[in-house]
């Protein structure tokens, strides 16, 4: 059985949600605003931060303005954030998958598979959210619109989201692990300035969307 909240309750689990996303969506924004403003961050490297950090943007702009008192607005809201939640940490690990190509398996046609990533990300994000409808109980709202009830909904929701989250989690530490252990390498052979200095930059932004992840764990 649902615990009920009381307002008092409500009113604070709102103004946490709304003040971690608030954060969440400035710092993606800045990552937005300078990947416009300076074409020469414009490589297909910062692109998938780029679209890392649009995703991340609107899933805390959707996660900010719902309201669980308002049922088909509230509806919208929650399906639209878990769409770009999704969406937001399948983008780290296209960028962990290019950094593994180029650097461990010294690939040059990681721009070739901009369209994969696409499809991957944006398909896998609304087969997600279609499949989130089932078990969703429409006469009961929790704490905020995102959240489900019920306990087919809750299953479900587990499945759409949290799977893919740790599936994604443990991809990337997994690629990154090998990625490091190939700098370490390459460090001891004395090839590393030429490695780095070819990946020095996707490294650097690596850096920026794991920042950015943080954003996804204050959903845990």
């Amino acid at each position: 059985m649902a615990t009920v909240l009381s307002l008092h309750d409500r009113g604070i689990l709102t103004a946490v949600n709304s003040g971690a996303s608030s954060l969440s969506f400035v710092g993606s924004g800045f990552i937005v605003l300078c990947y416009s403003l300076f074409k020469e961050l414009r490589k297909f490297s910062f692109k998938l931060v780029f679209y890392l950090s649009l995703s991340d943007m609107l899933c805390s702009f959707f996660n900010m303005v719902g309201d669980p008192s308002k049922g088909f607005f509230c509806y919208a809201q929650g399906y639209t954030t878990h769409f770009f939640c999704v969406a937001s940490f399948l983008w780290t690990t296209t960028i962990a998958f290019t950094l593994h190509r180029t650097v461990v398996r010294h690939k040059t046609d990681v721009e070739d598979l901009e369209a994969v990533f696409h499809l991957y990300v944006w398909g896998t994000s609304l087969v997600m959210t279609v499949i989130r409808s089932i078990g969703n109980d429409h006469t009961h709202l929790g704490a905020w619109c995102w959240a489900q009830t019920g306990r087919t909904g809750k299953a479900v929701h587990f499945i759409t989201f949290y799977v893919p989250l740790w599936g994604a989690i443990l991809y990337n530490g997994f690629t990154y692990f090998q990625v490091i252990r190939m700098l370490n390498n390459a460090t001891r052979q004395g090839h590393m300035s030429t490695i780095f200095g070819n990946f020095r930059w996707q490294l650097a932004f690596q850096i920026v969307h794991t920042s950015l992840i943080q954003g996804q764990t204050r959903r845990l």
